[in-house]
């Protein structure tokens, strides 16, 4: 049986990997607050295992993807030495199409402190739309689930709950930083 496979996708800087690390429960990804640290896709097969440590552990494949629309939304972009970044945007793009053509379950990271941002409509419009490399699996879209992040404590539960407005239903929520609500969004 294959192993299923999730993707995260999001605009730049939302947790993305920092996601991927939380859910793998190991450094996996680099995790940096520069926008465009991720460029490629970074998977990797985990063992998912109940939050009690009861249930049976699942193997799955986490794909980390690069920020969405990194270089066009914040115009000329230029690397430490100085390289214009602006031509990877394509690069970037194809490698999260891939990513998500791929999976069988989309993780939709949205950062509850930022708020839904236009980038964020964006990219909910080219998921439910299939535009983003989504496919249909028998007539059914990929399913897309909105995780929070960044759901450092109780008081950012509320603005949470704004993420369904996305289209998703309601959004589980985390934080890779105090490992808030891990638990819950794990089950």
């Amino acid at each position: 049986m294959p192993v299923p496979r999730i993707a995260i996708v999001g605009r730049p800087n939302v947790g993305k990997s920092s996601l991927l690390n939380l859910i793998a429960r190991e450094r996996l990804a680099i995790v940096d607050p520069t926008p465009g640290v991720t460029r490629d896709r970074l998977s990797a097969v985990v063992t998912l295992q109940s939050p009690d440590g009861s249930g049976p552990e699942k193997p799955v494949e986490l794909t980390d993807t690069g920020g969405f629309g990194v270089y066009t939304a914040e115009g000329k972009r230029y690397d430490e030495i100085g390289a214009d970044l602006a031509s990877l945007t394509d690069d970037i793009e194809h490698q999260i199409a891939e990513g998500v053509g791929s999976a069988d379950l989309i993780l939709f990271a949205v950062d509850v402190q930022a708020g839904i941002t236009p980038q964020d409509l964006e990219i909910a419009r080219m998921l439910r739309e299939q535009k983003l490399g989504s496919r249909e699996r028998g007539g059914k879209l990929t399913p897309v689930r909105v995780i929070a992040t960044k759901v450092d404590g109780p008081s950012w539960e509320a603005h949470a709950y704004e993420l369904a407005g996305l289209g998703f239903g309601e959004p589980l929520m985390c934080s890779a930083k105090s490992k808030y609500m891990r638990r819950q969004m794990l089950d």
